[in-house]
C-alpha cells in the first residue's frame, strides 16, 4: 500500500495543466478496470498504475481533438493508440521516436495535428511517468 500511495504521490506533480491536484485512485481501483490491455497483455497492479496514468496523460493533455474538456465525452477516445504507446514508452524510446508516434497517429488517423513542441512535451511526460513509476516500485 505504501508503494502505491508513493507512485501516486510522485506521478500526480508530473501531470499538471489540466491535472492540476488530481489525485489518482487507488491501484485495485484501476487494476478492476485495467487488468489487460486490448492486446491482451496482463498487468501486474503496479503496470496497471501507470498504464492508467498514461492513459489520462493521452485524454486529459495529449488530446488532439480537443475532446477531454466537453461534458458527456468518453474518456476512452485515445485508447486504442495505449498499447502501442505504453509499449514504446515502456521499452525505453527515445522521444524522439515518441514523438514520431503521436505525429503519425495525428496524421494518419486523426487528420489533425498539433504541434511537434505539444508532441514532445507529451513524450517527456511520459518517459517521466514511466521512470517515476520504476524508482517507486522497482527494486
Amino acid at each position: 500500500m505504501a508503494i502505491r500511495l508513493r507512485l501516486a504521490t510522485a506521478i500526480t506533480p508530473l501531470l499538471d495543466g489540466k491535472f492540476g491536484n488530481v489525485r489518482f485512485p487507488p491501484v485495485a481501483d484501476i487494476s478492476s478496470g485495467l487488468q489487460a490491455d486490448p492486446m491482451g497483455t496482463k498487468f501486474s497492479a503496479e503496470d496497471a498504475c501507470v498504464y492508467e496514468a498514461l492513459d489520462r496523460l493521452l485524454f486529459r493533455q495529449w488530446d488532439p481533438i480537443g475532446v477531454s474538456d466537453m461534458e458527456g465525452w468518453a474518456d476512452d477516445e485515445y485508447r486504442a493508440y495505449l498499447p502501442e504507446f505504453w509499449k514504446l514508452v515502456r521499452s525505453g524510446s527515445t522521444e524522439t521516436q515518441i514523438v514520431e508516434y503521436l505525429a503519425e497517429i495525428e496524421r494518419d488517423r486523426i487528420e489533425f495535428e498539433t504541434s511537434d513542441e505539444h508532441r514532445l512535451d507529451i513524450a517527456r511526460k511520459a518517459i517521466a511517468l514511466v521512470a517515476t513509476w520504476r524508482l517507486a516500485v522497482r527494486p
